[in-house]
């Protein structure tokens, strides 16, 4: 018997391709990703509790003090500002009742510290306002 040589197979024929049909149509481009990181908790600064007129600050007012940092909301102002000579100076005024109190001096000393009566609350909201005026228009700023 003779090799009838190598036997020819065919593959398995494919079903023709379909005619290609209109493109789908692109994705939408993904958003922009956003990385959002956690937020930290932070303890918000601690506010000056400014000091009743009945005991304000006592010593010299050139003492080694820290000066008055943000008040609380309400009639209480913290001003910062420069002397003639250049050095930074610092005025707290807030109202409590009809009382009005004011401390000024440089910054880093304890400073003077005044209370200030008055007979009303309305005339001691006036005082109030009006010193405030007039440090601001002396150049100082809030704190």
């Amino acid at each position: 018997m003779t090799n009838p040589g190598p036997q020819h197979t065919t593959a398995p024929s494919t079903p023709a391709a379909p005619a290609r049909a209109k493109p789908a149509p692109a994705a939408p481009a993904p958003a922009a990703v956003v990385h959002v990181r956690a937020p930290v908790a932070v303890a918000p600064p601690a506010p000056w509790l400014p000091p009743r007129f009945d005991a304000l600050p006592t010593g010299g007012p050139d003492e080694d003090a820290e000066p008055p940092g943000r008040p609380p909301a309400g009639a209480a102002r913290s001003l910062r500002g420069m002397d003639g000579e250049g050095a930074a100076t610092f005025v707290a005024i807030y109202r409590d009742g009809v009382t009005v109190v004011i401390g000024a001096g440089r910054v880093g000393c304890r400073g003077r510290w005044q209370a200030l009566h008055y007979p009303t609350i309305s005339s001691a909201s006036n005082a109030y306002a009006r010193a405030c005026a007039s440090y601001l228009a002396d150049g100082y700023t809030d704190l």
